[in-house]
């Protein structure tokens, strides 16, 4: 019996430097040349679960509580839950583990139909605002904090995110059949400011 082969709507052209299958899915590690950043990291095979019902304050993904406040999220590890409004949540993993999605009829993978991206290091808030009217700049945003609206003229949902040095960064996703389009879009606005493609281990350095 073959196993199942899940590939990511994804694609960087860019040289591929160290490669890893997990769970079905072909992984690039680092690319070569990827530079002292900005970065644009594809995070398309991390799990990824929808929450939807009229009491989320019922539900704990992992031991995470959920949110209060629309817009809001909260890390945990390598865990984030996103509050997006009164009846859902999303729930996004940024980096590989053993967790497996609740049993409940309430959460959905929604990792094969959507693409996931992160853009890292210095440059990235000014880059954003060359491909979106979200204003991660606000200083009124907390970090991690969610936005929802276009970016790179599809619908997404955007993360905030600042590490513990201070670096800069966001996660976003979008539906997957815009990857392609998506991916030229912000490299090509990410030129002035150095951006390239970067592996999976960008992320594991950020957090």
């Amino acid at each position: 019996m073959n196993s199942i082969q899940r590939r990511s709507p994804v694609v960087f052209n860019a040289l591929e430097k160290e490669v890893q299958d997990r769970d079905g899915w072909r992984i690039v590690k680092k690319y070569a040349g990827e530079g002292a950043g900005p970065y644009l990291v594809d995070l398309s095979h991390l799990p990824r679960w929808d929450l939807q019902d009229r009491d989320l304050s019922a539900y704990r993904p992992a031991g995470v509580p959920i949110p209060e406040s629309i817009g809001e999220s909260r890390i945990h590890e390598t865990l984030m839950v996103n509050r997006m409004n009164r009846t859902q949540a999303t729930i996004w993993h940024m980096a590989p583990n053993s967790d497996v999605m609740p049993d409940e009829k309430a959460f959905t993978d929604i990792r094969e139909n959507t693409a996931c991206l992160a853009v890292l290091g210095s440059g990235s808030i000014a880059l954003s605002e060359k491909v979106s009217r979200l204003d991660l700049a606000d200083p009124a945003h907390r970090t991690p904090s969610l936005l929802q609206g276009p970016f790179a003229r599809v619908p997404c949902q955007v993360v905030l995110l600042r590490n513990q040095t201070g670096r800069e960064g966001f996660i976003f996703m979008f539906s997957r059949g815009y990857a392609g389009d998506v991916v030229d879009t912000v490299l090509f606005a990410g030129r002035e400011h150095g951006l390239r493609p970067a592996g999976e281990d960008r992320m594991f350095d950020f957090i």
